[in-house]
């Protein structure tokens, strides 16, 4: 059962050119230009059609020769965002590009040089080059803002499908045109039928969610040229972005963000190189930098020892996480720098955080320097008592470093590349992985169907499914299935997930048959089929993340035994004067399960558990649950209808069902 907070890659921030990820969506009415009649005409019959309104769209915006003889072009402007304003540059050269946004602090741009494409998301503060399916969406944001300016419509890009959606209201006909290039995400851009205006663009990102981009307005033309003047993202989750932008033609003069927010004026090739990176990892000196750190591995958590400000805390380590996280409610928030408050969403719920960084984190002898971070309350952390983590270290980490989790051996590794981190005599099997919109993304299967899984040592669970992934693959189907209501992420919310057996699934060579599945209802999901957490990655003795090399090392045979809870219940802490050292409540039952059978009930407060005190500290007890199936086990609780007010039962460990 998951215990802790799965904070997803990515906080669904939309900075990028392509716009907001969600769930796919329909296109939004876009107003037309003006002067456009309501009543134009549709013409879908003949592809020829087609191609003589993309040819009208040339003429009356730019032919894709006339765009070239203008390049370098800079358009620079205005973004609004949750309120509050920034500046967005965006830079085209004939073979390179660069989007870079700014807005209270918070970095993001993506682009193409000399050595291909490559991001920054925001949130992570670190550059990453792109390859593959990886590289869908800044590609594609570089192809939609020269598409037929630069290219023209070459063959290839042919339109293979045009929908006439007919006149609407204060706006003319639209033509929906789809392009069938998977390798760009497979756009559609939306024109009005008889102006040849571009209204909007939607396209698929590389994780199977679909972005949409609209223009309310274009400049006027510059020798024969129109370029996007103003437009809107529209994200799923919080605000949509707003952007205006004043075309500015030159010799590839740019303006280029540093770190310390200083811009500092640059010329020549550097305008499409990527930005400089924000988050810093300091290492220790000498020929050998790599950091050894102790893990506490507490009821399927990875826990990890940092210093915070001078102060000590614990953290959780997080490959799942987008980006670093405090618990507004510790001491930890105290440590962040917060810039501004946007909408994002938690692995469960949707969520209001605040954005900002921390200035250093100490792992170690590694010093980590600003460090991008999300400020949110997360009361599911109550239930790790005085072990409850602060922070949450995500996927800047991660990324900025190869990160070896030692499950066997209970310690994290940090080092600048993978040569000598693996344990001696040993053969790591290698699995490829690509990185999504800051999710570590490994294939898998579950039930003979290809699956793509986030691999997510934040999950205290072992395989959790996204039920839009799940129900279109027909699971849980007709099987038994347990729900329970709880927290189980970010938020203060409760929850519902569903329990089930799955028959097979594997992630490389690690295989975990009817293995207990969890389906939650995430606020935004794509083609990921769900979390590979730490009861899936602890059957190997070590895991090694390279982010760098795109690689998952898995070190022994991955077929360690990982128990599960067999108690059945789940703790909420609920402090009272009365007991002030035993603050454990049960706050959810397994139907069915060892603890409803033995009669304890949800409000029971728990005093003693196999003959121990129940007090603050919850490893002992999570390491009862995990006895042997069979294991009799007595149990002291509180119940104000009980005689002198305590009910002694005899709890026997089972499997949790069904």
């Amino acid at each position: 059962m998951r215990r802790a907070l799965v904070l997803p890659a990515v906080l669904l921030l939309s900075f990028c050119a392509g716009g907001g990820r969600g769930e796919p969506l329909a296109l939004p009415a876009a107003p037309g230009p003006a002067g456009v009649r309501a009543d134009a005409g549709a013409r879908c019959a003949e592809g020829g059609d087609v191609r003589e309104l993309l040819a009208r769209h040339a003429r009356a915006y730019g032919t894709g020769e006339q765009a070239r003889a203008q390049l370098p072009i800079t358009m620079s402007g205005t973004l609004a965002l949750e309120g509050r304003s920034g500046r967005v540059e965006t830079v085209l050269a004939p073979d390179a590009s660069r989007v870079l946004i700014s807005v209270a602090g918070i970095i993001a741009a993506s682009g193409v040089d000399a050595k291909g494409p490559w991001t920054m998301d925001g949130g992570s503060g670190v550059v990453l080059r792109l390859s593959g399916v990886e590289a869908v969406g800044p590609m594609l944001d570089d192809w939609l803002l020269r598409r037929s300016y630069v290219t023209a419509f070459r063959p290839g890009l042919d339109p293979t499908r045009c929908e006439d959606l007919g006149p609407e209201p204060s706006r003319g006909a639209r033509v929906d045109v789809a392009f069938a290039r998977p390798e760009l995400g497979s756009p559609v851009l939306s024109f009005d039928l008889e102006s040849g205006a571009l209204l909007s663009v939607s396209h698929v990102e590389a994780d199977g969610v679909k972005s949409l981009t609209t223009y309310e307005a274009w400049s006027e033309p510059d020798h024969g040229v129109r370029w996007p003047r103003r437009s809107t993202e529209h994200p799923l989750v919080g605000s949509a972005s707003s952007r205006e932008h004043a075309p500015v033609v030159h010799g590839l003069e740019c303006v280029r963000e540093a770190v310390a927010g200083a811009p500092i004026p640059e010329r020549g090739a550097a305008c499409t190189e990527p930005s400089q990176d924000r988050f810093v990892l300091r290492w220790p000196a000498g020929d050998d930098p790599r950091v050894r750190l102790p893990l506490t591995y507490l009821g399927s958590e990875l826990i990890v020892r940092v210093k915070l400000g001078g102060r000590e805390a614990l953290a959780f380590l997080d490959s799942g996480a987008g980006a670093t996280a405090v618990d507004a409610t510790t001491p930890a928030g105290a440590e962040f720098r917060s810039t501004m408050e946007v909408s994002g969403a938690g692995a469960t719920q949707r969520i209001r955080l605040g954005f900002g960084e921390l200035a250093s984190v100490d792992l170690g002898e590694l010093r980590a320097e600003h460090v991008p971070t999300v400020s949110v309350p997360i009361p599911a952390l109550d239930v790790f008592g005085d072990k409850r983590p602060e922070l949450i270290l995500g996927y800047s980490f991660f990324a900025s470093a190869v990160v070896r989790v030692d499950y066997r051996r209970k310690e994290v590794v940090f080092g600048k590349s993978a040569v000598g981190l693996f344990a001696k005599g040993t053969e790591p099997r290698k699995v490829p992985l690509r990185v999504l919109k800051s999710k570590i993304v490994v294939d898998g299967t579950v039930e003979g169907k290809p699956a793509a899984f986030e691999v997510d040592t934040g999950d205290a669970g072992g395989l959790d499914l996204y039920k839009t992934w799940a129900a279109r693959h027909g699971l849980p189907g007709t099987r038994e299935v347990v729900t329970m209501s709880g927290r189980y992420g970010a938020g203060t919310k409760e929850t519902i997930s569903t329990f089930y057996r799955l028959a097979t699934a594997t992630l490389g060579p690690i295989a975990f048959d009817g293995h207990l599945s969890n389906v939650g209802d995430p606020p935004a999901s794509g083609v990921i089929a769900g979390l590979a957490g730490n009861e899936v990655l602890a059957r190997c003795d070590a895991v090694v993340f390279d982010v760098a090399k795109r690689t998952l090392w898995l070190e022994g045979a991955c077929d360690r035994p990982v128990p599960e809870s067999r108690a059945g219940w789940r703790f909420e802490k609920k402090v009272d004067p009365a007991h002030p050292d035993r603050p454990w409540v049960i706050g959810a039952l397994w139907p069915g399960g060892a603890a409803e059978r033995a009669g304890v009930q949800k409000g029971d407060r728990v005093l003693e558990v196999g003959g121990k005190p129940a007090t603050s500290d919850v490893a002992p007890l999570w390491a009862l649950e995990q006895q042997a199936v069979g294991t009799k086990m007595p149990v002291v609780v509180t119940r104000a209808a009980a005689p002198n007010g305590r009910v002694r039962l005899t709890l026997e460990l089972r499997s949790p069902p069904p």
